[in-house]
């Protein structure tokens, strides 16, 4: 477990390391933060970090790259950069690492969250289809051209994993966009609204959850599983799902003793992966 906590806007640096102090419990190994600035936004990333794969300080978030595939020079200023802050587990971070490297792409760290950067460079928002894992994550693309899809340059990119196992909140005010793995980190914000929401406050007294975007507040909303959002200049310009569960979208021909078969198998290798 990790935490994250960023903001596309107005707002400060202040703001930004009151939000991580307020998840500092998610991460207490390193913790880290950064401002970025593009046109007339701001951008910070913060960071607190649970050092589980590659424990060296190339770990180190908000996280960004030396590779000329993915920033098309070596030296540029921070906000012209990609940078990442992340907090998951890639289950195939083995497999699209040896890809990268086949198409020239250089690594700095043995981490997973490295490999977020680099597949992010070679194949944009499509990049999402290709994880397996559980994860939320904020990418800025402060690069002047090399986009792919509908990015623009200092444009941040949020997603969630298809299950909705990591935790990613969110709030648009009228000062641009916040976001935090845990919604007390948005309170630091004091311009958020504090109404309650007694719909979803409803639900979680009949559920014991709240189901959809909806949390105990109406100005907090939280990413649903399998959604990812483009904000630019603190506001979101698009937001989509790039994933849903396939449930009867194949049926097996196969006979009872072949699915035991198969469904072992498929355990045995989703464990596999996860031991990791």
């Amino acid at each position: 477990m990790c935490g994250i906590a960023g903001f596309s806007g107005h707002f400060t640096l202040q703001l930004l390391q009151k939000m991580a102090s307020l998840i500092s419990h998610r991460g207490p190994d390193d913790a880290g933060d950064i401002i970025l600035s593009s046109e007339n936004n701001l951008v910070g990333f913060a960071h607190q970090r649970l050092s589980i794969i590659d424990l060296s300080a190339e770990g180190h978030q908000p996280m960004t790259v030396r590779c000329i595939c993915c920033q098309g020079a070596e030296y540029l200023k921070p906000e012209h950069k990609l940078w990442l802050t992340y907090n998951g587990e890639i289950y195939n971070y083995k497999e699209l690492r040896r890809e990268l490297e086949a198409k020239g792409h250089q690594f700095s760290s043995q981490t997973d969250s490295e490999v977020l950067i680099h597949l992010y460079a070679q194949y944009g928002l499509s990049m999402l289809e290709r994880l397996n894992g559980i994860f939320a994550f904020a990418l800025y693309d402060g690069r002047r051209s090399g986009q792919i899809g509908s990015i623009h340059p200092g444009d941040v990119l949020l997603a969630r994993d298809g299950v909705g196992a990591k935790p990613l909140y969110y709030s648009q005010t009228t000062s641009g966009f916040l976001f935090a793995s845990e919604l007390k980190a948005l309170l630091a914000n004091p311009e958020l609204r504090r109404d309650i929401d007694l719909t979803a406050i409803h639900y979680y007294l009949a559920y014991l959850w709240c189901p959809g975007e909806q949390t105990a507040l109406q100005s907090i909303k939280k990413f649903e599983p399998g959604e990812a959002m483009i904000i630019h200049n603190g506001q979101i310009t698009k937001r989509w799902h790039y994933y849903d569960y396939p449930y009867g979208r194949q049926h097996l021909d196969l006979t009872e003793k072949e699915i035991c078969l198969e469904l072992d198998e498929r355990l045995t290798k989703a464990i596999s992966r996860q031991l990791i």
